[in-house]
């Protein structure tokens, strides 16, 4: 799936944020701005600049954390594991990105 302008410019100046250590950004999107595909946006960015890393994606709602899963399975095609932890869904996997509740 292709970015939209938004997504690609909010990927971008996050990605910039993080140069500066005492900056601690946030993105602000409304419902259906695709912020799943944002969200794998930054994760592909920030992982290829930073390789050694891990990943930890958070939400308070199970639908949330479901969306998010299934986008990053699809995103990055199980070339990356994908981790799900939230006792609500049975599940306690731990892997290179972790959705968790």
């Amino acid at each position: 799936m292709q970015s939209r302008w938004y997504q690609s410019e909010a990927t971008e100046a996050l990605m910039k944020s993080l140069e500066d250590k005492d900056c601690h950004p946030i993105v602000v999107a409304p419902t259906g701005s695709g912020k799943s595909l944002m969200i794998c946006d930054f994760i592909d960015a920030y992982l290829t600049k930073n390789p050694t890393d891990n990943v930890l994606v958070l939400s308070h709602v199970k639908e949330i954390l479901r969306q998010d899963y299934d986008a990053l399975e699809e995103y990055f095609e199980r070339f990356i594991d994908i981790g799900l932890y939230s006792s609500g869904m049975k599940s306690r996997t731990v892997k290179k990105i972790t959705v968790a509740g």
